[in-house]
C-alpha cells in the first residue's frame, strides 16, 4: 500500500494532510520537523515511502536542506514541497517532483497523490522524465531498471 511521509511543523496542517491521505485510501506517517524526520531515517524502522510531502519553512532544518539529506540516502525518492512561497527560487527546486502551493484544494491534492502512486507502481522506469505521463509537470526521479 502506498505510504506518504509528511514533514510539517504546523500541527493543524499535519493532521489535516494525514486525514486527507487516509480518506483517499493511503497510509501516512508524520513528523513535526525535518530534524525529526532525519532522525527517523537513521532508525532501523525506517522504510522509504512512496513520496515525501514536506514544508520548506520550518524551525531547524529547512525542507530544501532535508532534500539534500534524503537524496544522499535515496537519490530517486519522490519529494513534494508544500509551501506558501512557491515562487522562491532555490537551487534544490529541480530536485522536487512537484511544488504544491498553500492553500490548495482537496481535489488537487488527491490528483497529486494519485499521480505519485501511479508513477511509483508503473513498471516502465526511466531515471528522469521531462514530463510525467501521470500529469505532473516535473522531472520524475524514477529508478533505472
Amino acid at each position: 500500500m502506498a505510504t506518504f511521509h509528511i514533514i510539517e511543523d504546523e500541527e493543524h496542517l499535519r493532521r489535516t494532510l494525514k486525514s486527507m491521505i487516509s480518506i483517499f485510501g493511503y497510509q501516512s506517517d508524520y513528523f513535526d520537523s525535518a530534524d525529526a524526520y532525519i532522525k527517523h531515517m537513521k532508525s532501523t524502522s525506517y522504510r522509504a515511502p512512496s513520496a515525501i510531502l514536506t514544508d520548506n519553512m520550518m524551525p531547524g532544518t529547512s525542507g530544501y536542506e532535508l532534500i539534500k539529506v534524503v537524496r544522499e540516502v535515496n537519490p530517486h525518492q519522490k519529494i513534494v514541497m508544500i509551501t506558501g512561497t512557491p515562487d522562491r527560487i532555490h537551487s534544490s527546486s529541480d530536485e522536487l517532483c512537484f511544488t504544491l502551493k498553500k492553500p490548495f484544494r482537496m481535489v488537487h491534492f488527491k490528483e497529486l497523490l494519485t499521480a505519485l502512486v501511479s508513477c511509483c507502481e508503473d513498471g516502465d522506469r526511466s531515471k528522469f522524465e521531462k514530463q510525467c505521463k501521470y500529469g505532473l509537470k516535473h522531472c520524475c526521479p524514477r529508478e533505472e531498471k
